[in-house]
């Protein structure tokens, strides 16, 4: 199974950025995001580092983000790329689902954004009391199950 959910993410990190970079209706297409906006491009590379060493996106944006969405994890919802600055938008070209971007230079700061895998759009859109219960039932692998994504390890 982990073979075969292996093989399904290369697939879909594949056509993601396919998607990204060369459809002509990719300014219409919605795109699940995350993101942290941080004052320093010193703290911003901080955040890298730590994502790197495996920390969650999560929990990083809700510690460290200046960002109205800090408090939510840094979940944007769906996010048509339309809507985003053009250097944001660049940024996202080179990232597939459950990846990040580089820093990005924004007015306000200094930028990371996420790229959530179906996955992991469907966790961050589960509210916290219901998270909760189906984590301490177990229930979490019933849930990725059912909507189709194997099993997943939480």
């Amino acid at each position: 199974m982990r073979l075969f959910g292996s093989f399904l993410l290369g697939i879909s990190l594949f056509c993601t950025a396919y998607i990204l970079s060369s459809a002509e209706d990719t300014e219409d297409r919605e795109f699940p995001l995350q993101m942290t906006v941080v004052s320093t491009h010193a703290e911003a590379e901080a955040i890298l580092r730590q994502l790197e060493a495996g920390k969650s996106f999560e929990e990083l944006a809700k510690e460290y983000s200046v960002d109205a969405a800090g408090p939510a994890g840094g979940y944007l919802g769906m996010v048509k790329l339309s809507t985003l600055r053009p250097e944001v938008r660049e940024a996202l070209q080179s990232i597939g689902p459950g990846q990040v971007t580089n820093v990005v230079q924004i007015h306000s700061g200094y930028m990371i954004l996420k790229l959530l895998t179906e996955a992991e759009r469907l966790e961050m859109e589960v509210d916290p009391a219901t998270k909760h219960q189906l984590a301490t039932a177990g229930g979490h692998r019933i849930v990725t199950q059912v909507a189709g994504f194997g099993q997943v390890d939480y």
